[in-house]
């Protein structure tokens, strides 16, 4: 007799950070509702996180994600929109309390990028 119910796969927890993939959209509405919810969800500004196995910062994660790719010529078109983004997220990420001191593993703090 078979059965009705398909077999299901095993289902693989994200260790993504909400986070990171709340920067990664560029909403900043989304990012001050969830560090407004702060522990609860889990959510620190000041914490590295992981996203896609490595690990970032969520200020230089913002910052990072502005500006424009390799293929300038043809993203330079949308980057002022990027960049408004870019600073709007910072902004929020400051009022929830990260540090915009940071310096990175390798020198570079907000400044230098």
């Amino acid at each position: 007799e078979s059965s009705l119910l398909p077999s299901l796969l095993p289902i693989r927890q994200s260790t993504d950070s909400p986070l990171l993939l709340a920067c990664l959209t560029r909403n900043s509405g989304l990012v001050r509702l969830m560090c407004s919810k702060g522990e609860g969800c889990g959510v620190d500004p000041n914490t590295h996180a992981s996203l896609g196995g490595h690990f970032h910062h969520p200020v230089m994660f913002a910052l990072e994600r502005s500006q424009p790719g390799e293929d300038f010529e043809e993203e330079i078109m949308g980057f002022g929109e990027q960049w408004v983004e870019g600073l709007s997220l910072l902004q929020t990420l400051s009022e929830a309390g990260a540090d915009l001191q940071l310096v990175r593993r390798d020198g570079h703090n907000l400044l230098s990028l």
